[in-house]
């Protein structure tokens, strides 16, 4: 019985080797990001209709802390 999700990594015993050394790298990535970059999103509107979208696609600047 398949349930048609998808699993990047695999499961069980086809469990991907590179699985935590990926983790690794996400979470090295993701702590220089935050610690050394700030962002600040623009002002921008909501449109209602015909669904619920951001007017100006919800720009935001990213800028290097300075040291």
């Amino acid at each position: 019985m398949s349930t048609c999700n998808f699993t990047p990594f695999g499961g069980g015993q086809r469990l991907c080797p590179g699985l935590d050394l990926d983790r690794l790298e996400a979470s090295i990535f993701l702590h220089h990001f935050v610690s050394q970059f700030r962002w600040q999103a623009e002002e921008d509107t909501i449109v209602n209709f015909p669904t619920i979208i951001m007017k100006k696609r919800m720009s935001v600047m990213v800028r290097r802390v300075e040291s």
